[in-house]
Formats: C-alpha cells, structure tokens, sequence
C-alpha cells in the first residue's frame, strides 16, 4: 500500500503496452489518494464530528470549519482535495481548521452556511417556501 509519507514513488513504466501502463497510471493514483484520506480522515479523528459516522471512508469529508468562499477566485487549488489532505498530512496548515463530517451532516452544513449567506435572495425564499411545506 501506498506509504502517504513518500510521494511520487512511483516505479518506472512496468509495462511496455501503454494501455496496460495507463490502466496501472489509474489504480496507483487511486491507492494514493485513498490512503492520503485514510492518514486525514485518522488524523483528524476517525468519523464525523456531528454525528459520530464511521463506517465507510468513502462517506467522510474533510470539512473547512470555517467555510470557503466559493464561486470566488480566493479558493485555490491547493485549498481543496488530495492537495489539501497532503497540506494537513504535512502539517503546512493548521489541522485544527478543518474536520471530518459524513456526506449528509457535510451537505446539511453546506446548505444553512448558504442559506445565511443568500437569504435575501428572493430565488432563495422559494426553496425555504418549498421546504416549510414539506417539498
């Protein structure tokens, strides 16, 4: 398994066939980033700060406590993804800025940081409409 410690240690090209090569290029980065998400989502605490979930990875998110603006040009590459797992694994960032949320309580906080933020809006007043009505 991929050791998160050590980048780019892939080994040269095992296959001469460029097809088999690619299809070996797809399933090391995978590994990678998996196990890049395995050492954050352990290192920040192992299930979800909200409602405790824990029993798929795939399901757990790394969350920025304090939101990033999106639609914006302030959200950088590197402030987002296996990019940013890497930053926290590597302590350039402080790790106390983020947590892990499950898929649901991360969407959940999403939508009440948008609603705050948008709640003027009067296309905004239809889906709180929709949702007092059980929509």
């Amino acid at each position: 398994m991929f050791d998160p410690q050590v980048d780019n240690q892939k080994t040269k090209m095992p296959y001469k066939d460029p097809l088999k090569q690619r299809e070996y290029e797809i399933i090391w980065h995978r590994n990678k980033r998996l196990a890049v998400k395995i050492a954050v989502v352990k290192l920040l605490g192992n299930k979800c700060a909200i409602c405790g979930y824990n029993d798929n990875i795939r399901a757990l998110q790394i969350d920025h406590i304090e939101p990033i603006l999106r639609g914006s040009n302030i959200v950088k590459w590197e402030d987002v993804g296996t990019n940013l797992q890497l930053k926290i694994l590597r302590g350039k960032v402080p790790k106390g800025d983020y947590q892990v949320l499950c898929a649901n309580c991360h969407a959940i906080k999403t939508f009440e940081v948008d609603r705050k933020k948008f709640k003027q809006s009067s296309e905004y007043g239809a889906v709180d409409s929709a949702l007092a009505l059980g929509a």
